[in-house]
């Protein structure tokens, strides 16, 4: 008896000692990972599970759950390597029988709010750490939730929607205990978008901005009107004003938004590899919507284009032939992608329309002439915007040592150096845009020395 008793006192006194100085809890099971003060699962088995619902079964297994939130690059890249050796999101993939099969992936609480900022869903706070995005992510609008791919090599991160049908497997996280540590990594925050463009997702040129809206779902002309108009006031489908911008639209869309290489992801597209345009027909004559827009004969048809009514409205169509992007007549209802246009000043050029059909080969994107001072986020608009960096190649008639250029590039604004790259998607990027628009090669005789 007097041995029960003291086994009960222990019992109380341990109690009253863990009330004392707050007994931390453990994860909620053995499933959990724990890391620091906080435990991590990553929910995966024969069933995946659309974002919405993952984000519920998260909520569903301890009081504080929540779909997996990152808050420094230390845990970023702790996540990242436990990842590539226990969690084995590709190697366990065919376990699932409702994911899909062609991204390997599991949600994390992130998405792109309507102001194209990334936040986490669990309280709203902007991300504030770098991800390695996936060759050619993060996709535009609809697809604004985010997924760690597991690509083999390295986890990636892409965007895809919250539809109910897009199933995979997901992270959940929770809180355990305080953190230690009082002194927060420090991370690399992504600068406020200052450009021009309704956001930095917009592609800017000359006095306009372009976005090519693609996703899992396609649009009929008027609905693909009024997205571009519920993206800003200021934009509508595409239009064109001169020959040498119908030259850059077909250019770009070919070499970079890559309709083609991506049209599989759209499930209910009609047509093929076709993004609309506001080019239409009213009786006989086609015309740019209600914009002014250089006469349709500056466009190249395709072969038996443009049909007989009903097909009046124009698309941008690629048929995966190098160097050969055309028009299309569609009817009003066919689904497929489109191309909204923003223009955010007047152009006061005065030089009547080129007849070229390439584009400029200047050392950076060329702009109409204007008397409007430059309004981007970089130092001048000699300057290419990419995310949150600027670039310049500099060229001319005269070359400099290394030291020299360095020294050039220091003067030129506080903290520009000779170029760097920090991932992948970047040196992906700056080799694509050379090959399409800066031509070292092409123009390299204007060097004398």
């Amino acid at each position: 008896m007097l041995k029960d008793n003291f086994k009960l006192l222990l019992l109380l006194l341990a109690a009253l000692l863990c009330q004392i100085v707050h007994c931390q809890q453990s994860c909620p099971s053995s499933d959990w990972i724990e890391n620091g003060a906080f435990c991590y699962l990553l929910v995966n088995g024969t069933t995946g599970r659309s974002f919405d619902e993952a984000r519920t079964d998260c909520q569903g297994r301890a009081n504080g759950a929540d779909l997996l939130w990152i808050s420094t690059d230390s845990e970023l890249s702790w996540f990242e390597d436990y990842q590539a050796r226990a969690w084995n999101i590709k190697k366990n993939w065919a376990q699932c029988t409702d994911c899909g099969r062609r991204v390997e992936a599991a949600w994390i609480g992130a998405y792109r709010d309507d102001l194209g900022i990334f936040r986490w869903i669990r309280d709203s706070q902007a991300v504030e750490i770098n991800f390695k995005w996936y060759f050619g992510q993060p996709k535009d609008t609809p697809l604004d939730y985010i997924l760690a791919d597991d690509t083999g090599s390295s986890i990636r991160y892409r965007t895809d929607t919250r539809e109910a049908n897009r199933k995979f497997w997901h992270f959940c996280k929770v809180q355990h205990k305080e953190p230690t540590t009082t002194t927060p990594m420090p991370t690399t925050t992504l600068p406020p978008y200052l450009g021009p463009c309704p956001t930095r997702y917009w592609t800017e040129q000359g006095d306009s901005c372009y976005l090519l809206v693609k996703g899992e779902s396609g649009r009929s002309v008027d609905e693909a009107e009024a997205d571009c108009s519920a993206r800003s006031s200021k934009a509508g489908l595409l239009w064109i004003e001169t020959a040498d911008e119908a030259a850059w639209v077909m250019n770009n869309s070919k070499s970079a938004w890559n309709l083609k290489r991506d049209w599989s992801e759209c499930k209910d597209c009609q047509s093929d590899a076709t993004a609309w345009m506001s080019l239409r027909r009213t009786g006989d004559v086609w015309t740019w919507g209600a914009k002014t827009g250089i006469d349709q004969s500056a466009v190249r048809w395709f072969t038996g284009h443009p049909r007989a009514t009903p097909n009046d409205f124009a698309s941008l169509y690629d048929t995966g032939n190098s160097n050969d992007l055309c028009v299309r007549s569609e009817t009003a209802g066919s689904k497929m992608w489109h191309i909204c246009k923003f223009r955010f000043r007047e152009s006061t050029a005065t030089t009547p329309p080129s007849t070229s059909t390439q584009p400029a080969t200047s050392s950076v994107t060329t702009s109409a002439p204007t008397t409007t001072p430059y309004e981007g986020a970089c130092p001048s608009s000699e300057w290419i915007e990419n995310g949150a960096f600027c670039y310049i190649l500099v060229k001319g008639a005269t070359g400099r040592s290394f030291d020299e250029a360095r020294t050039d590039c220091q003067s030129r604004n506080a903290g520009s150096d000779l170029l760097w790259f920090s991932d992948q998607n970047e040196l992906n990027w700056f080799q694509d845009y050379s090959a399409r628009q800066w031509n070292i090669k092409q123009d390299w005789d204007q060097c004398t020395d």
